[in-house]
């Protein structure tokens, strides 16, 4: 169970316009370690950058503050950005490839999560949209987490707009989640997420 398990995304900028200031944001819990961050870039090169060692005189930088680590993936990239199909043809200089391994440590609890946001903005200086936020559960062979269920209420509108470079919009939802099973194996925290994504179309 101690031994480092590796993760890989493949990263692609899927519109014509390049993805500005990527990054890779983890954010975990006690008990699991986030290590050796590396990107291959552009995919299928072979060239991969990391963290400590420069490679063609740059590196991946990294932040941590408090159980977030931010991986400034844009340091690597061609112009510190992500090129997309107006600035390049080649579909591999379109994409990166992060890797990274995960090992419990000590403090090890089942159902322990970590999660990846890859972040990125457009020409217009928002996010990029695209399924980018993945929460993985780290848990022990035979063990279930299946006690609980989740429930939505239907989501209202609030106010703002939500058109591409606007400045948002405001909805609200409630999310309750209940305990289903008499014996459960795992608590909900005071401090636990839970991540909504909306499709860009509503």
């Amino acid at each position: 169970m101690c031994a480092k398990t590796p993760f890989s995304y493949i990263v692609k900028s899927t519109n014509e316009g390049d993805i500005f200031g990527a990054n890779l944001v983890v954010t975990q819990q006690p008990g699991i370690v986030i290590s050796d961050v590396q990107v291959e870039y552009p995919l299928n090169s072979g060239k991969v950058y990391n963290t400590t060692t420069p490679v063609d005189g740059k590196k991946i930088g990294v932040t941590t503050v408090g159980g977030k680590t931010t991986y400034h993936l844009f340091n690597i990239l061609p112009g510190g950005s992500l090129p997309g199909s107006v600035a390049t043809n080649v579909e591999n200089e379109q994409k990166f490839k992060v890797t990274f391994n995960v090992q419990p440590d000590c403090d090890f609890v089942a159902g322990s999560s970590f999660d990846i946001d890859l972040e990125g903005n457009n020409l217009c200086g928002v996010p990029a949209v695209g399924p980018k936020v993945i929460e993985n559960v780290a848990g022990i062979t035979n063990a279930t987490v299946n006690d609980y269920n989740m429930l939505l209420s239907s989501v209202d509108y609030v106010n703002g707009n939500a058109n591409a470079c606007d400045s948002g919009a405001t909805y609200k939802v409630r999310v309750s989640v209940n305990v289903t099973s008499s014996n459960p194996l795992f608590t909900v925290g005071n401090d636990a997420r839970l991540h909504i994504r909306f499709p860009t179309k509503l």
